[in-house]
């Protein structure tokens, strides 16, 4: 292998931690942001360190840090709290997603009351129109 083969910068090297072919030049960056055997700190600051191939894991099942959707979310609740709080949030938060539950309930309520009568105007108008064409057979 001549010089320029040994120390070409497009040449491809094994990652030590991964084992992937990477070009020489592009071996810092992989190993910054893509390797995943890389030991990374967690994004969600918890300081636990793991695998960046195990972050996705640990942020959506273990993470004490990670931010989750409040359950009550679709009735208007966008509070985000941290996993280690959920529980408090939830506690803390009770009458007013029982209030956000009942607002909801009085929506759909209202929506489906005015949906009825909408059908019972459009059924009557139907009626109407079929005993006129009896009439005139």
């Amino acid at each position: 292998m001549g010089d320029h083969e040994r120390s070409c910068a497009f040449r491809e090297v094994r990652c030590e931690a991964c084992g992937d072919a990477v070009p020489g030049k592009a071996m810092d960056a992989h190993v910054r942001d893509a390797c995943a055997a890389t030991v990374v700190d967690c994004a969600n600051g918890c300081g636990e360190r793991m695998a960046r191939r195990l972050f996705a894991a640990h942020s959506a099942h273990s993470c004490t840090h990670a931010r989750l959707e409040c359950a009550f979310i679709k009735q208007g609740c966008h509070v985000r709290p941290m996993r280690r709080e959920y529980a408090k949030h939830q506690a803390e938060c009770a009458s007013e997603h029982a209030r956000l539950a009942n607002m909801a309930e009085q929506s759909m309520r209202n929506l489906l009351d005015a949906t009825l009568t909408k059908h019972r105007a459009e059924h009557a108008r139907l009626h109407a129109e079929m005993e006129s064409m009896r009439r005139e057979i």
